[in-house]
């Protein structure tokens, strides 16, 4: 599983760059700042993000790898709700509706 999760992260590198090339100055630049500064990665803002996001997220799917209906049972719905509520929330804070950055089209739209 941690493997097509680093596979399918390093493809989308080359997916979404215009040259091969910038894509391996961006995999290098990568390796070079994990390299020289592992701790100001994870505590930077983006590093604490990346946890809040991917951690509970690769857990989830480690836990209901064997049943992945185990939430539709109503002895746990409650539960289901929940954590549709947290997910909700954290996609609306990232969707920045009031910031003033520019909006960079959808990569699927731009074909």
């Amino acid at each position: 599983m941690i493997s097509t999760f680093l596979f399918v992260s390093f493809a989308w590198i080359f997916f979404r760059v215009d040259e091969v090339q910038k894509a391996w100055l961006f995999i290098r630049r990568i390796m070079l700042n994990i390299y020289e500064s592992p701790i100001e990665n994870i505590t930077s803002v983006q590093g604490i993000n990346t946890f809040l996001y991917i951690v509970p997220l690769v857990s989830l799917d480690w836990y209901f790898r064997r049943n992945e209906r185990f939430l539709r049972t109503p002895k746990f719905k409650f539960l289901r709700y929940l954590i549709y509520i947290v997910m909700s929330m954290i996609i609306l804070k990232n969707l920045d509706l009031f910031s003033d950055h520019e909006k960079i089209e959808f990569i699927y739209f731009q074909f």
